[in-house]
């Protein structure tokens, strides 16, 4: 069980070390990735990225590992959108150890390794292997509103009142598909049809 609180409104990331004893569970062949998944116990978010290399050679990396641990090194963000504008959650930046995570939240991480540089997991997958023994929950709360845009992990639409608008027919006599705002409560749409 790891746990983090964001104190420092002007932080926009932080360092995180996960220390994990892989040696205990499999001798990790050379030049391959640790790959962590997180997956959000409360609200599903889920993310994936390569633990940063301790020697920053992210074509050939290494990682500091010994009899005891393993270091899986990740730069968390507490926003998409740090103050220079750019966007962090991307593919290319969870490739280099940076993550965007809501918080609060309760993590489920999951450890891996691979032999290519990709982010995916997929069970068929002959270059992925997870480390089934490695398992932790990653605790972040935060004790100031961050001053960057936050991320949302779900949103709704305020409404004055709960009435449903009209919407124009298609052929087949439902509503668009985008246009379906069946039992709208509180802007959330809780039903959608199968068409």
């Amino acid at each position: 069980m790891y746990q983090y609180n964001w104190l420092n409104t002007g932080s926009v990331n932080k360092d995180f070390y996960f220390y994990e004893n892989l040696k205990a569970y499999v001798d990790l062949p050379t030049d391959n990735y640790l790959l962590l998944k997180f997956r959000g116990l409360s609200t599903g978010y889920q993310r994936t990225c390569i633990a940063m290399p301790s020697n920053g050679d992210y074509t050939n990396p290494t990682y500091d590992i010994n009899d005891r641990y393993a270091t899986f090194k990740i730069s968390m963000y507490n926003s998409p959108v740090t103050s220079g504008g750019a966007n962090l959650d991307t593919e290319s930046a969870r490739k280099l150890g940076l993550i965007v995570l809501s918080t609060p939240e309760m993590y489920e991480v999951k450890y891996y390794y691979r032999g290519d540089y990709s982010l995916r997991i997929h069970s068929s997958i002959v270059a992925l292997t997870e480390i089934p023994e490695l398992q932790s929950l990653f605790n972040i709360t935060r004790a100031v509103d961050s001053s960057y845009i936050q991320a949302p992990v779900s949103s709704y639409t305020e409404y004055t009142d709960n009435d449903v608008t009209s919407q124009d027919i298609t052929t087949k006599g439902l509503p668009a598909e985008a246009d379906n705002n069946t039992i709208v409560q509180y802007g959330v749409q809780t039903w959608t049809p199968t068409y």
